[in-house]
């Protein structure tokens, strides 16, 4: 099969800055007789090698090097093994390291790509990324084990029998139900209300912000719900408020007996849109909402001078607030409402599901070295290492008799909250970690305002709506010869979804008289051929 070839309009984009480390050799090892020790032992190997790899830069990690990031130097000093890397700012990865594979000057290993099972497929089919199944049975130690432990994640990672890359594996408890809804409980204390439990309270809520002089300056400045489209974790109107009409996954997709499943061409998709546009047109919902970043949401979150903000629905308080401040702890964690119809769910994602984190090239001649390598990652201690920092000063093993967010015997302590990593002390995620629920819920905090904390006790009652795990689409593995019409058609699809999604709320298409346009457009675009070939990939695999 030929290669895929793109349409490149600037070469220079291929020159993503490389950063080339004090402590290793000068040039890539190419020998092929340098194998590792034993699985479990360190130094990976006994003299020093080098390895080349792609990485996307990630908040407070922007420097890979020996000499910028006191991971890569202790990584380096422990395995005996230097990493080369060529790095792009996050937003512009995919675009990089796709121009890259073009061009046939890519590195040994990959990271953080952006690329999804039907990339790392073709890639693969093609040999450009090697085949590491046996590899992985007889190099590693942690690998095996995932798959022992989660026996189901082989089928996920098998394509036509082989795996290609390595995973990241992230038992989080509150990531898998991270589109919540976060209310200033300091608002409904003032106001003598409760934690709404229907869309019509929820509606009643946000009329009293709005009009109750909530923040008590005798100004009308409240602004009862506020989302961000740009940037903002799960920061939509969408995935939230329409659970209280229909099943509404991440994905977009649910699988109902069987068979494949889009959400927004139902009847509670409609309903669900007359629901928030009534908010909208009540001027319960900043307008602002569809074209705000991050930075901008925050700045309404932390207004100078007096809190104006009322709900914002996204993955968690710091992303609008800052950790810890009085504001932070305004916001607690509206539990899923009920709609009209008793209708009342909560987003839901697959707790542990195989990704695309870590690849291995052809352009490799130490195989076996890289995948030792990238095994490591998945060890406790590097998992801590990568993700908070040094040990001493980021975080620490538990003591006995401390005690994990489970309740449970610790496993180690954070001694800062998360975001507050020093700069290029960590990889923050852009390697395979292996965090089991055990993991992730073995740290301790004696701080209830703790992130983790929170999130841990704001997501538990999503869980009492979360739906069966069956219902939930598993990673499909698009075959080569309709990848690109597959997410050409994805692409083109959400897009058209979230540009009527807008125009609905705001009222620039009146939802009665454009819904059977809107679903014929669905239709015209290519849904029922889009989901023909994603029930074809999860057949082929699940059935």
């Amino acid at each position: 099969m030929k290669k895929i070839t793109l349409m490149v309009v600037a070469v220079f984009l291929i020159a993503a800055s490389t950063a080339v480390a004090g402590g290793g050799q000068e040039e890539p090892a190419t020998g092929g007789k340098i194998m590792p020790t034993p699985p479990g032992q360190l130094p990976i190997v006994n003299e020093k090698v080098t390895l080349t790899a792609f990485a996307a830069t990630r908040p407070w990690s922007d420097d890979y090097s020996y000499e910028g990031n006191t991971f890569s130097k202790l990584l380096e000093d422990t395995t005996n093994v230097h990493v080369e890397f060529t790095v792009a700012p996050s937003q512009e990865a995919s675009t990089k390291i796709n121009l890259l594979m073009a061009s046939g000057d890519y590195p040994m290993v990959i990271f953080s790509s952006g690329w999804g099972m039907s990339e790392v497929a073709l890639y693969g089919q093609q040999g450009t990324l090697l085949a590491l199944e046996d590899l992985i049975d007889k190099y590693t130690i942690h690998a095996k084990r995932m798959f022992v432990e989660y026996p189901y994640l082989r089928a996920q990672a098998e394509i036509d029998g082989h795996i290609y890359n390595f995973s990241e594996i992230n038992e989080c408890y509150h990531c898998s139900v991270s589109r919540k809804m976060w209310v200033n409980k300091t608002w409904l204390d003032r106001l003598g209300l409760a934690m709404p439990t229907t869309t019509e309270e929820f509606y009643d809520m946000l009329v009293a912000f709005k009009t109750q002089d909530p923040n008590n300056n005798g100004k009308a400045d409240e602004i009862p719900l506020a989302g961000g489209y740009k940037g903002v974790w799960n920061g939509t109107l969408d995935h939230f408020l329409m659970n209280a009409f229909l099943q509404y996954n991440p994905d977009r997709m649910s699988v109902i007996d069987g068979t494949l499943q889009v959400a927004f061409d139902k009847p509670g998709w409609k309903e669900g849109l007359k629901y928030i546009a009534r908010l909208y047109e009540a001027g319960l919902i900043a307008p602002e909402t569809f074209t705000m970043d991050r930075n901008q949401l925050k700045a309404l979150g932390e207004n100078p001078g007096i809190e104006i903000l009322g709900a914002v629905p996204c993955g968690a308080p710091h992303l609008f607030t800052e950790i810890k401040g009085e504001r932070y702890k305004m916001f607690a964690s509206l539990p899923p409402i009920a709609g009209p119809s008793g209708e009342r769910h909560a987003s839901f994602n697959l707790p542990i599901r195989w990704n695309v984190k870590a690849t291995i090239t052809d352009k490799t001649t130490l195989p076996e070295v890289a995948v030792r390598w990238l095994d490591n990652f998945y060890e406790e201690k590097w998992i801590l290492e990568q993700i908070w920092g040094r040990e001493g000063s980021e975080w620490r093993w538990a003591k006995p008799g401390e005690i994990g967010l489970n309740g449970k015997p610790a496993i180690y302590t954070t001694m800062i909250s998360w975001g507050e990593q020093k700069p290029n002390t960590t990889w923050n995620q852009i390697a395979p970690t292996y965090r089991t629920a055990a993991h992730r819920l073995g740290q301790t905090s004696t701080d209830e305002w703790d992130l983790e904390v929170i999130l841990y006790e704001g997501s538990a009652p999503y869980y009492d709506y979360a739906p069966p795990v069956d219902e939930v689409v598993p990673p499909l593995v698009i075959p080569t010869d309709v990848a690109s019409e597959y997410n050409e058609l994805r692409t083109v699809l959400w897009s058209y979804v979230d540009e009527m999604f807008a125009r609905f709320v705001t009222g620039d298409v009146d939802i009665d008289s454009g819904w059977d346009g809107y679903v014929r457009e669905l239709k015209n675009i290519g849904l029922d051929k889009f989901l023909e070939i994603a029930q074809a990939a999860y057949d082929s695999k699940y059935k």
